[in-house]
């Protein structure tokens, strides 16, 4: 999972992770890969969640894969970093004013969120960090397909095509 320790730095990036098979892959049950990227620190922006890449003939997900986008920073709070969840992360300062926030981090199903405008005695004080957006998964099987497990967790966007076996 990305991580950074500036004051007002954007959140890193949830990097990279390739794994290759002459047979079945399979992410156990209990296992989770997770490429979530860090939270926006005051004012910036989320890190983007990282990539995943699988090749092997066969490709068995019955864990969880996530690399949810962090979130943005507010002028007195950073972001969350990308959940290893479905769930999103939340702005800087979200639980403190509906008017101004850093932007969620982007999930499978959601769109990192803009960050708001801030708002003092009515006038703007600036913008504050937008979320990152999620990772990739690039499978790649036998036939293009994958079989998940009923309790899979899947918060990345995949794209799955079949390998070349010569």
């Amino acid at each position: 999972m990305g991580s950074d320790t500036g004051s007002s730095a954007g959140g890193a990036g949830g990097g990279a992770v390739q794994m290759v098979a002459g047979g079945t892959l399979t992410i156990a049950a209990t296992g989770f890969v997770d490429l979530g990227g860090g939270g926006g620190r005051l004012t910036a922006g989320g890190g983007s969640g990282g990539n995943l890449i699988i090749e092997a003939p066969t490709v068995v997900i019955d864990g969880g894969v996530a690399a949810n986008g962090g979130a943005g920073g507010c002028p007195s709070a950073p972001g969350e970093d990308g959940h290893p969840t479905a769930g999103f992360a939340h702005g800087g300062c979200s639980s403190v004013s509906a008017q101004a926030f850093g932007g969620r981090g982007g999930t499978a199903l959601l769109t990192p969120g803009p960050g708001n405008t801030g708002f003092t005695n009515g006038l703007a004080t600036g913008g504050f960090g937008g979320g990152g957006a999620v990772g990739q998964l690039r499978l790649r099987s036998r036939d293009g397909t994958y079989a998940m497990g009923t309790t899979t967790v899947l918060s990345v966007a995949v794209d799955a095509g079949a390998l070349t076996i010569e």
